[in-house]
């Protein structure tokens, strides 16, 4: 129907699926729109990337680097929120040349819904 010109309103909770295939996104919360916009629009509020690898490198070392907002260890390694992470990633690789599972993430459609939710919340 889009690509014929007609305009299609969905609503969802499914943030995933409404990433998937929105333009436009309107964020509410109790009744109130808080924000909108296209969805790189939406997520670029959230200036968060999730950085997931195995590594030698000790939690409370990258915790000091600049660009990181949080570090947590898990099992199956570390799980770094940072922004920009492009300078993160790139001390990781040269601290642990033998680094695996390097996964990089920026914040999505949900990450953003609940950081601006909450930001609503608390005003």
């Amino acid at each position: 129907m889009v690509a014929e010109g007609c305009g299609v309103l969905l609503t969802t909770h499914y943030l995933e699926e409404a990433e998937a295939l929105a333009d436009r996104v309107i964020v509410m919360r109790e009744g109130t729109v808080v924000a909108e916009g296209g969805i790189d629009d939406i997520r670029s509020r959230v200036a968060r990337t999730t950085v997931r690898c195995r590594t030698v490198v000790a939690a409370g070392e990258v915790a000091g680097w600049p660009g990181v907002q949080a570090v947590v260890t898990h099992a199956t390694g570390l799980e770094i929120q940072a922004e920009p992470a492009e300078g993160v990633v790139a001390r990781l690789l040269a601290a642990d040349p033998a680094l695996t599972a390097l996964e990089v993430r920026r914040a999505g459609l949900a990450d953003a819904f609940l950081d601006l939710t909450r930001e609503a919340e608390a005003a």
